[in-house]
């Protein structure tokens, strides 16, 4: 590293192969750390958009450095949608125990035009806190409820509390699960109340009642930490002017090029990697890197990226800094070599030879001079097919674990990757080779390897009909990292073919590209039997940024849309349920097509690599429903069942064997349907049971017989049944605000069917999801205009079947619930 002054970092590594590319984090050891959820009155501001600040982002200011601060706030988002949008999961994947989850709503809680964010102070408000609360707790965190910031409202010679509802109910969630709160709203009027109007005025934007300055940050902040300070958690005791440790010096200064080894050091915190100051290590960062080496930029975006570019320690970054950094995002490495204090690093000359291209053994390729700024003699062009390489013979006096570095040039358009094998025997991922921008600007590519004592045969042969790049050396030095023979597969880009694994999902096949066809839609289709399959895609392009969206089968969303900006890619897995017919069971809008069907789509989509595998043993969900839960044939129509997977990770495989028309009767004799899943389950799996839509002159006993039999039978298997009542239809009362009993399916024959699955669920100790009266409130929330959109009422005056919003809209409610309920489907959410 530049400055040798780092003692120690430690980071914890936050898997999201979702959100959008794999994403890490890294924070200094042995220190609690609070994750910060808001809004905007808690954000972190750039500095375009000075002096407006939030109080999360000076916090830290109050603390001592023994304590570590990671502001996830983000503007206009409720305790609802930053739950709906993923971003609490993102904090649950990396807290740990020990740590700490501050979180502030209730300020765009209470729009109720909004039903993206409005949540009743009474009822879901205090839903959503609990959520918070279990998902700390769970991990073994602190949560701390925090009452919202005041807003500028001066009436009667005082300031105002503007969310007096959501406060109570703050006060009575935090009383109720016995969790710490801090009255932040209090203790802000009591302080606006104390300075007066004037000074009151100075805190705020402009012009803006609710949005905070610098001045008015910092002191909402200090209300925090008192509030910290009075809590008697271990982390008040670092709350400054309290009793703390030895404060740990934090140097800010601008890191020099030359080492620095002098004791004792002050500590720099940094987070390597971490080029654009975001906390995070992911595939912008690899981005920024790989810009910053091929000289499109000179300076990175965070101010401390000199430090924390250089992973290795070594005092210079360079392409050994890069490959660590694709080493680290590939989950070969878990920690970055300039995080040893101890680390001493190979010096060039002894430990590091250099092998001219023109050197090694020719085939297909040849040795030219006509392009400036190669090392040696002249460099190697190989020929334009696969097939020709280039080999050393490669000395090594000690066995281990070495670096390759390749000197390439590349004036074309397209990835030029060459296949490395070692003694005969290829790495387990190919050394993907960009466009340099011309074939006189030359960049080097990096790779872990392992080498025999003596000699070794290294060959690199073109992989692509293009050949490879023009090469003019290789450089092999001892790699700085411990590993084991296991963990030695190259580093690459996700489009190189990797090991498969249980996390990981299946290696890329490269015979796969040859099944995909078309640009926009891109189809894919591989002759496999019915079964579960674990898939992996690799979503990117080497030149254009990408957006991309995947269906599987019969219109299946499997993933979020993947989008990647040139040059990066983002390897993608699931796993999918094949059957045939691929839709419904009865064959009802078609079969489909036997074997497995991937559609891409999007703004660009843009498919970089494909391997699929026979899934063992998956955690298997089984569905039984009716057509609001299938997997319907044709838009605009959507099954919630049918938009389910895009919401779980690898090792999750949805079966849904809705099918429209079903009642409870038909759905227990069909043998395609319930006698179909009851074959197949086993042990440990789950059946999710939606049924009633179409039991409209079902008798209530006949009903509770059908539905106790599905559940007899399906626990007869081993397995566990769930027994989900059915989403309302968008029938009105006359007073346009309440739903009619059809809509809540009291049916004909006056049987109450969500009533009756309740009390079969409590008489069989089993789980119940009321998506009944959890889609009526929604429903009659948004009232007779816009509930239309959950339904098909615009397209087809159809109220009982749901758009793609809408069969989206009850998913989420099912997945809320499988979390209250604690199920253990959860853990496998993205």
């Amino acid at each position: 590293m530049k400055v040798k002054e780092v003692r120690f970092l430690v980071y914890l590594i936050i898997v999201a192969m979702c959100s959008s590319c794999f994403t890490f984090v890294a924070l200094a050891a042995d220190k609690p750390t609070v994750y910060i959820a808001g809004d905007s009155t808690v954000q972190t501001y750039g500095s375009s958009q000075a002096p407006q600040q939030g109080w999360g982002q000076r916090i830290a200011e109050f603390f001592t450095s023994d304590v570590v601060f990671v502001n996830k706030a983000i503007g206009g988002r409720s305790s609802k949608s930053y739950i709906d949008e993923g971003r609490l999961k993102e904090i649950l994947n990396v807290i740990k125990s020990g740590d700490y989850l501050f979180f502030q709503w209730g300020i765009n809680d209470r729009y109720k035009n909004d039903t993206s964010r409005y949540t009743d102070p009474k009822t879901t408000f205090r839903t959503y806190l609990k959520m918070y609360i279990d998902g700390a707790k769970n991990k073994g965190a602190i949560p701390v409820i925090i009452t919202p910031t005041t807003r500028f409202d001066y009436s009667n010679g005082s300031f105002q509390n503007d969310f007096k509802d959501y406060c109570t109910a703050a006060k009575e969630v935090a009383a109720e699960t016995n969790t710490k709160i801090i009255d932040l709203q209090t203790a802000a009027l009591d302080y606006l109340n104390k300075i007066g109007y004037n000074e009151a005025l100075k805190l705020y934007m402009p012009n803006d009642v609710l949005h905070f300055n610098d001045k008015g940050a910092y002191q909402m902040a200090r209300l925090v930490s008192e509030g910290v300070s009075g809590l008697d958690l271990p982390i008040s005791a670092y709350v400054k002017g309290g009793a703390t440790k030895t404060p740990i010096v934090v140097s800010t200064s601008t890191p020099v090029a030359t080492p620095v080894i002098n004791s004792p050091k002050p500590l720099t915190i940094a987070i390597y990697g971490d080029l654009n100051g975001d906390t995070f290590v992911d595939s912008i960062d690899f981005a920024l890197m790989r810009r910053y080496l091929l000289g499109f930029i000179s300076v990175f975006p965070y101010s401390n990226g000199q430090v924390a570019g250089d992973v290795d320690g070594n005092g210079n970054i360079n392409s050994m800094d890069f490959a660590f950094m694709r080493q680290f995002l590939l989950g070969i490495i878990h920690k970055f070599p300039a995080e040893d204090n101890t680390l001493v690093t190979p010096t060039p000359g002894n430990n590091t030879s250099l092998y001219q291209a023109e050197d090694g053994k020719l085939y297909k390729a040849v040795t030219e001079t006509t392009n400036s700024g190669y090392t040696g003699t002249s460099y190697v062009n190989y020929d334009n097919e696969i097939g020709g390489y280039i080999e050393w013979n490669v000395n090594v006096s000690t066995a281990g674990i070495y670096t390759i570095t390749l000197r390439y040039a590349h004036g074309g358009a397209d990835d030029r990757p060459l296949e490395l094998s070692i003694n005969s025997k290829s790495t387990s991922a190919s050394l993907d080779l960009f466009a340099t921008g011309s074939w006189s600007t030359w960049a080097e590519e990096s790779m872990i390897i392992e080498l025999n004592k003596g000699n070794n045969v290294i060959r690199a042969t073109s992989i692509n009909a293009s050949g490879g790049p023009n090469l003019d050396y290789i450089k092999i030095e001892p790699s700085n990292i411990t590993t084991t023979p296991s963990q030695t597969s190259a580093i690459s880009t996700p489009t190189a073919t990797t090991p498969p694994s249980s996390n990981d999902g299946p290696a890329v096949d490269p015979s796969l590209i040859s099944k995909l066809t078309g640009t926009n839609p891109i189809k894919f289709h591989m002759d496999v039997q019915p079964g579960n399959y674990d898939v992996t895609v690799v979503f990117g392009d080497a030149n254009s940024a990408s957006s991309t969206n995947i269906e599987g089968e019969t219109r299946r969303p499997m993933l979020g849309t993947i989008t990647t900006s040139a040059g990066t890619f983002s390897r993608q897995t699931f796993t999918i349920n094949v059957r045939n017919p691929e839709g419904q069971p009865t064959g009802q809008g078609g079969t489909g097509t036997s074997g497995l069907d991937l559609v891409f789509s999007g703004s660009n989509p843009k498919v970089n690599g494909i391997g699929v595998v026979k899934s063992e043993n998956p955690s298997m969900i089984y569905i039984a429903g009716d057509s609001t839960v299938c997997d319907q044939p044709s838009s605009p129509f959507t099954g919630w069942g049918q938009v389910l997977p895009q919401y779980f990770k690898l090792g999750l495989c949805i079966a849904n064997y809705g099918d429209s028309g079903e009642n409870s009767g038909s759905f227990l004799s069909n043998k395609v349907l319930f006698p179909a899943i009851e074959q197949q389950l086993k042990k440990g799996d789950y059946v999710f049971i939606q049924l009633g839509h179409n039991d409209k002159t079902t008798s209530a006993s006949a009903f509770k017989t059908n539905i106790t039999s599905l559940v007899t039978r399906t626990k007869d298997k081993g397995a566990i049944p769930v027994l989900i009542s059915p989403p309302v239809r968008r029938l009105f009362n006359s007073d346009n605000k309440t739903l009619s009993n059809t809509a809540i399916h009291i049916n004909g024959a006056g049987a109450n069917l969500p009533a009756i699955m309740k009390e079969v669920a409590t008489a069989n100790s089993i789980d119940y999801i009321d998506l009944t009266g959890e889609s009526k409130k929604l429903v009659e929330s948004l009232g007779v205009n816009d509930s239309k959109k959950l339904f098909l009422t615009n397209e087809s005056g159809d109220n009982t079947h749901f758009s793609s919003y809408g069969a989206n809209e009850m998913a989420k409610i099912v997945i809320n619930n499988m979390k209250t309920l604690k199920m253990p489907q959860v853990s496998k959410l993205r």
